[in-house]
């Protein structure tokens, strides 16, 4: 897992920055909030330590989420008031704060799927507004190669905490949000607090996905304990969420992600 972690985190982050150079925050929020990191580790997990583990890997990385939103909500706000260290070190102790009472709560993927959903509902009313961006600042290929660095760097140290911590902090770290905190940090240093916030915004609708593929898988692996299959009704879950949400957005007149390219300088 932790060769996956390290090649996935850094791949997903040269995706994901070459998407918001060309196209903007919206696509990039939009391709972070989905379950590209966390799906191929559950696969992992699922061939390496079987079904019961694995369904209560997807149970810990769905109440997870709860954290998540605490990190990106709380450094939404600090971001256009303090630097990305400052913001950065206000929203990792919001993600520590809501792991901690994460952790004391009974394993139960009806309590983490309540949890999850309540918090998603709540995001858009939690984030900053959106101001708008200016000109998009290019990304050359140092600041890239930092990026992938610092991600592959944090998805070992996380990774190694992991077994260390405990039973119920494993979960919890297994899923903590690399990617994310990378590309806050990187963001806000290169682009600005409106470009994070931006991107934040459109993220939060994407996390439906992320909502749809852990409790699908940890549903399924618990009642057929079939893993191609649960993984495949995973997958499909995934989707129909992706496209329910884009739905809705143009329905309601909605911005949504559009593979436009933006203004650089």
């Amino acid at each position: 897992m932790l060769f996956l972690k390290v090649f996935l985190v850094p791949a997903c982050l040269l995706a994901i920055s070459l998407a918001g150079r060309r196209w903007g925050p919206g696509v990039a929020g939009w391709l972070a909030g989905m379950p590209v990191v966390v799906g191929p580790i559950l696969l992992f997990l699922a061939l390496d330590h079987g079904v019961a583990f694995t369904a209560r890997a997807a149970n810990a990385s769905l109440s997870a989420l709860c954290a998540t939103v605490a990190l990106t909500t709380s450094y939404a706000h600090a971001c256009r008031r303090i630097r990305w260290p400052g913001a950065l070190a206000i929203g990792l102790c919001a993600w520590a704060a809501v792991a901690t009472i994460l952790s004391l709560l009974p394993a139960s993927i009806a309590l983490s799927l309540a949890l999850a959903v309540g918090v998603l509902l709540a995001v858009p009313h939690l984030l900053p507004a959106d101001h708008g961006i200016g000109a998009i600042h290019r990304i050359g290929r140092i600041e890239i190669g930092l990026r992938m660095t610092a991600g592959g760097l944090l998805a070992i140290a996380v990774t190694a905490l992991a077994p260390i911590v405990g039973t119920a902090w494993s979960g919890l770290f297994t899923a903590f949000p690399v990617l994310t905190v990378v590309l806050l940090a990187f963001s806000h240093r290169s682009q600005g607090a409106d470009f994070v916030v931006a991107m934040l915004r459109t993220m939060a609708p994407g996390l439906w996905s992320y909502i749809a593929f852990c409790a699908t898988l940890a549903f399924a692996l618990a009642q057929t304990g079939g893993i191609a299959l649960s993984f495949a009704a995973a997958v499909a879950a995934t989707a129909a969420a992706q496209w329910t949400t884009r739905l809705r957005a143009n329905a309601a007149g909605q911005q949504v992600p559009k593979l436009t390219p933006v203004r650089r300088r």
